[in-house]
């Protein structure tokens, strides 16, 4: 990620929570959200990112995949002059 999208995600998460902090100081609930909505919001955040953490990292499984992985890694230490 480029350091300047990261640096502006930073900052707008602090922006949004000193909104949302000032706003539960003043008595206004910014999140009209009970226990349970919030609870299954966090569950989807949570799935849905486990989903795409499984999908994206090399899982080899069998045997002929595991000697596949293997090479492919071998194949990068020798590109990188650590053969």
């Amino acid at each position: 990620m480029d350091p300047r999208h990261a640096a502006l995600a930073r900052l707008f998460v602090l922006l949004f929570l000193i909104v949302n902090q000032t706003l539960i100081t003043l008595g206004w609930s910014p999140l009209p959200f009970d226990e349970q909505e919030v609870e299954a919001g966090v569950n989807a955040v949570l799935l849905a990112a486990a989903s795409v953490w499984a999908w994206w990292k090399n899982s080899p499984m069998t045997q002929e995949a595991r000697k596949v992985q293997e090479e492919l890694e071998r194949r990068k230490r020798i590109k990188k002059g650590e053969w």
